[in-house]
């Protein structure tokens, strides 16, 4: 099997990913094909119709204003593949236009747990809509990682930034170590231990029932954290 060319982790904010649908598609497309593949393991206790995103819109209602979104290219697809079947849409950066997108990671400040618990105490970054194609091509290639670490990196980038602000105008003169807060929502049964041979650990966990994240059954949902340190700039 040939191995197909891809891009280098690339970041989007949601603005521009508003103003491109083309790669939006893509990205929905690919993490509702992710979401309805992890389900059909166990048909019995998941709903394998239930759509991750079922709209643009939706998509871009989880992005809010101010998260980070990565992305990996198949440079290899023609313009027809990346758009399958929508108009043509002008790339928010041309080389991009008509792409597939094969792995994506998003970042969104977290806002507590699925019933918003510890929103007002606690502080970082949500890891959502992790994904990657699932055609044999794309895979044992380390893409999700790639994009993870990528987003970490952004991430300790903003809050250096914002710390060594505050450290300037002497809010912070004694701080010379920051500290990131990085966030997952789990389905334990589906993708716990993924998360934790990551690096993450159990905060907390609640049983749900049917209907939660296309689950016709019961499931838990684990609250995971990383915290990575840095040195303030």
């Amino acid at each position: 099997m040939t191995t197909p060319p891809l891009s280098a982790p690339t970041l989007f904010t949601p603005s521009e990913l508003r103003a491109d649908a083309i790669i939006t598609a893509s990205i929905t497309r690919l993490v509702n094909d992710a979401f309805l593949r992890s389900h059909k393991h166990d048909p019995v206790k998941w709903d394998c119709t239930d759509l991750r995103f079922a709209t643009l819109e939706s998509y871009y209602q989880m992005l809010g204003e101010k998260s980070v979104v990565a992305l990996i290219f198949d440079d290899d697809t023609t313009p027809e593949e990346g758009k399958q079947g929508l108009e043509r849409n002008r790339s928010v950066d041309g080389k991009w236009a008509g792409k597939k997108v094969v792995a994506c990671a998003t970042a969104v400040p977290w806002k507590g747990g699925w019933t918003k618990e510890g929103a007002e105490t606690e502080r970082g970054w949500e890891m959502k809509a992790v994904c990657v194609d699932g055609s044999a091509k794309y895979a044992r290639r380390g893409l999700a990682v790639q994009l993870l670490q990528f987003l970490e990196q952004r991430l300790i980038n903003i809050e250096q930034s914002k710390l060594g602000f505050q450290k300037r105008v002497g809010e912070n003169e004694e701080r010379a170590q920051g500290n990131l807060n990085l966030w997952i929502l789990a389905a334990e049964c589906l993708n716990g231990d993924y998360w934790r041979k990551r690096g993450y650990q159990e905060v907390r966990r609640s049983t749900q029932g049917a209907g939660v994240w296309g689950c016709q059954t019961s499931f838990e949902i684990v609250v995971l954290r990383k915290d990575v340190p840095f040195e303030l700039k």
